[in-house]
């Protein structure tokens, strides 16, 4: 026992050792969220923080880049006489005591505070009643401030839930190692290192910090985070663009162009008539602007540009032979190579070249040792262009499914100038689980390391463990957690991308019972955090003996007595903190946690407990619940069985489609009970959802009660409102033919109740708020103009003349690019 003990213990400090070095902090989520899910780190609020007559605050934070960071709280300090020291950003950073802006400009260019990781000290002066601030190496800046006492307070970063200094507005940033000291000493020292939960540990001494909506920076370098999930009818294909993080994905109804912006995912379309067949790989040629649809098992190559999709793939009854095959392009774009794959029973080691020059095909011949037939290999390319690298896969020694088909955890080295192969090494799997590769791979050969996803391919409930693998060295390291997939073969495909800043993973799923394809999108920030592999041999483990000394040194330290420091007891409003690990008590009676269906921003089902449902539908059950919650709700009445078959198994027939629809209304009904407060009934003689508001919360349902009525809506309706739709437009992800007709509506009554609510709206009282209300509508439609004109009179009101400028300008691009004719108005005659 005090082996495995030891043992284990040595592990984790290899994996400590591996995160040396790995970015750290806190990211708060702001006013891109709403208010419940916005982040606030509480330091103080159990004991109190007290220090000497004069101290020094200083952290370091970095602003993200994105729209809704005009206006926000960093921090607020509050001491025991209730008095405030806020640092705000509206454009650039203000510090404010009490009710007094002080006279500080530290930043003529505020756009500093988002490229880089910035350091803010305050030196706090009771002895000389001052405040002086340093922004990174700049100097000092020294004001005066009456009544500066400071002795003891809380300390409140982003949003702030005290009585009487309660706000909403907070800047999204990643904060880092928050230090109090008096002269030369330390006295708290908050690193934001953690990994998850919701306690900030004191390093130093003993006021651990309260975090709400924690979002540990650690998790985005150690966790995939699912960016887009979406479905398309058919069979698809997807590649990633060299120049910048956008994919393109090929669909039987054309090009749809992808575009991460902050982790999400933006939709563009372009028009084809595409037939996407099984074994079809789309192939990018970057250096030319052209894309090809390679259909290995008939030697068919289609090309087009990436400007122009007016191109016709067509149809093909044959079964393809060449499945999960991977594919080389050459430097310049010359030519491309397929090779292996599976189909019709044999594996394959073909290397079949196809040359853009000549358009004729060829075998080639490798000379060294080839690799044995297979497919589910991992492939990849080093950046000289020449020089990949082909490792693992599934297959057999003579090709021959049925004799002895086996897994390859070999590494070949291919040059293509000399069409050599050698193999570099193989890895000792022993007695592990069986695994194959994702079919890309990201190669670093000045590390002389490689990025690949491994999965055991005889499971269906499969896992996608991301690693890195040596080039000289058959040995690798796990790399973060691994992802949660469905695995079905030849039906499914799995790819790595590099990005910039991140390494994205892709999942197609094609179910033929349908013929409907998932598309599943991660991402992790680069470098991931390292997951020590375990070892049988130990030999060496007696050489770490001292950093296991240094570890029970670390755990005894955070473990100490508390220091002895003149305390203050801070009597608790009712909001605050009860203990570290309670959550905040409300003024009002909490609200009892209901669980919510989320349709603004994108498609999300949570439990009451907050466990996310939303993977529990498919695809196919997806769209039939919307299409029954929809109408329900937009309509108050259900729909008739003839209805739901008319839409989603017109294909059928009348047996056929009453069997389909009876099997997924009991899947609907069962997954509607585990939700809980909501129901799938036929009370009327109709199919309809039945809830209850107190025990579910559905966002769309919300939003008709506020829209539906004639009269303005109030201000506590219009912030709800701004809160839903800022979330995102409705189900942005999702295309059915049926859900048109809503989105349309939704957006017209989102720019109409909005535009009659600023009707009554004074600029110079609520500039602010009429910029936010613009930005929503613009959600929906980038063109409105009346949008374009409350914001821009709105920023020049606040004085930011160039964005208002900027505003404008981009509106009549998007208008003139749009619309095909000119913008009437300048930026003159739109502010009269």
């Amino acid at each position: 026992m005090k082996k495995r003990f030891l043992i284990s213990t040595l592990l984790l400090i290899i994996g400590f050792q591996n995160l040396v070095g790995q970015p750290y902090g806190l990211n708060f989520s702001g006013n891109e969220v709403i208010n419940e899910e916005r982040t606030s780190l509480m330091l103080g609020t159990k004991n109190g923080i007290c220090t000497p007559n004069n101290f020094t605050l200083e952290f370091d934070f970095k602003l993200n880049s994105i729209r809704e960071n005009y206006f926000g709280y960093i921090f607020r300090l509050i001491d025991i006489h209730d008095r405030n020291f806020d640092l705000v950003y509206n454009g650039s950073l203000k510090f404010i005591y009490g009710e007094t802006s002080l006279p500080v400009t530290l930043l003529n260019d505020s756009t500093g505070l988002f490229n880089r990781t910035n350091h803010l000290l305050f030196d706090f002066s009771l002895t000389d009643q001052s405040v002086s601030i340093q922004l990174n190496q700049q100097e000092k800046i020294t004001v005066k401030v009456d009544q500066l006492t400071l002795d003891c307070f809380e300390l409140h970063f982003g949003q702030c839930t005290k009585n009487g200094f309660r706000n909403k507005d907070v800047v999204s940033m990643r904060l880092s190692d928050v230090k109090i000291s008096s002269q030369t000493n330390l006295l708290h020292h908050w690193k934001l290192d953690e990994t998850e939960g919701k306690k900030a540990f004191d390093q130093i001494g003993s006021e651990n910090g309260v975090v709400t909506e924690p979002n540990w920076t650690i998790k985005n370098y150690t966790e995939w985070k699912n960016i887009s999930e979406t479905s398309w009818p058919g069979i698809i294909s997807i590649i990633k663009n060299k120049a910048d993080r956008s994919f393109t994905l090929f669909t039987n109804s054309g090009i749809q162009q992808f575009e991460p912006q902050s982790d999400t995912i933006n939709l563009r379309t372009k028009e084809g008539k595409f037939t996407i067949a099984h074994g079809d790989v789309a192939i990018p040629f970057h250096n030319r602007n052209l894309n090809a649809i390679l259909r290995l098992n008939s030697k068919n190559v289609f090309l087009f540009t990436n400007d122009s999709a007016n191109r016709t793939i067509p149809n093909t009854e044959n079964l393809t032979e060449y499945w999960h095959h991977n594919t080389y392009v050459y430097p310049e774009d010359t030519a491309f190579v397929g090779i292996g794959g599976y189909g019709m029973y044999t594996y394959k080691n073909l290397f079949q070249k196809y040359s853009l020059k000549t358009g004729e095909w060829e075998n080639l011949q490798l000379k060294g040792e080839g690799q044995t037939p297979r497919y589910l290999a991992g492939f990849g390319t080093a950046s000289d262009g020449i020089t990949s690298y082909l490792i693992g896969g599934y297959g057999s020694n003579s090709g021959d499914q049925l004799l002895k088909p086996q897994n390859y955890y070999d590494l070949f080295k291919i040059n293509w100038q000399e069409n050599t192969i050698e193999k570099v090494y193989e890895i000792p799997v022993e007695d592990s689980e069986p695994f194959v590769f994702g079919s890309e791979i990201i190669i670093n050969e000045k590390e002389g390391t490689f990025y690949a996803v491994v999965f055991n391919q005889l499971k269906f409930n499969a896992e996608l463990q991301l690693i890195e693998g040596s080039l000289t060295k058959p040995e690798f390291t796990k790399l973060g957690k691994p992802i949660s997939i469905e695995f079905s073969d030849v039906a499914t495909q799995v790819s790595l991308h590099p990005g910039n800043g991140l390494i994205y993973c892709t999942v197609i799923n094609h179910d033929a019972s349908i013929n409907e394809s998932t598309l599943d999108i991660y991402s992790i920030h680069t470098p991931p955090g390292l997951v020590p592999v375990s070892k049988n041999d130990f030999s060496s483990a007696w050489l770490l003996l001292p950093l296991l000394a240094i570890g029970f040194t670390i755990l005894l330290l955070r473990r100490r007595k508390k220091q002895i420091l003149p305390t203050v007891k801070i009597d608790e409003p009712a909001a605050a903190v009860q203990t570290e690990e309670q959550t905040i008590v409300a003024t009002v009676k909490a609200e009892k946690p209901r669980a919510k269906i989320r349709l603004f921003g994108k498609f999300q089902v949570l439990k009451k407990d907050g466990t996310d449902f939303s993977k529990s539908f498919s695809p196919l059950l997806k769209e039939i619940f919307l299409y029954l919650l929809l109408n329900t709700l937009r309509y108050n009445k259900g729909l008739s069985s003839g209805k739901l078959d008319e839409i989603f198994w017109f294909d059928k027939s009348k047996s056929s489609a009453r069997n389909n629809r009876s099997v997924n209304i009991i899947k609907i009904k069962g997954l509607l009970n585990e939700i809980g407060g909501i129901e799938l009934n036929k009370k009327t003689g109709n199919w309809e959802i039945d809830f209850d508001s107190e025990k579910i919360c559905i966002d769309y349902a919300d939003f008709l009660k506020i829209t539906s009525g004639k009269n303005k809506i109030s201000k506590p309706e219009a912030e709800y409102l701004k809160t839903l739709v800022g979330t995102g437009t409705f189900l942005p992800n999702l295309e059915y033919d049926w859900l048109d007709s809503f989105k349309s509506e939704i957006s017209n009554k989102v720019i109409d109740t909005f535009l009659k609510y600023t009707e009554d709206l004074k600029v110079t009282e609520h500039a602010e708020e009429m910029i936010e209300i613009a930005d929503d509508i613009f959600l929906f439609d980038p063109i409105d103009e009346s949008a374009m004109i409350l914001k821009c009179k709105a920023l020049h009101y606040l004085g930011k003349h160039s964005l208002a400028k900027n505003t404008y300008e981009l509106f009549r691009k998007k208008y003139e690019d749009l619309l095909s004719e000119k913008y009437a108005y300048t930026f003159s005659e739109i502010l009269e």
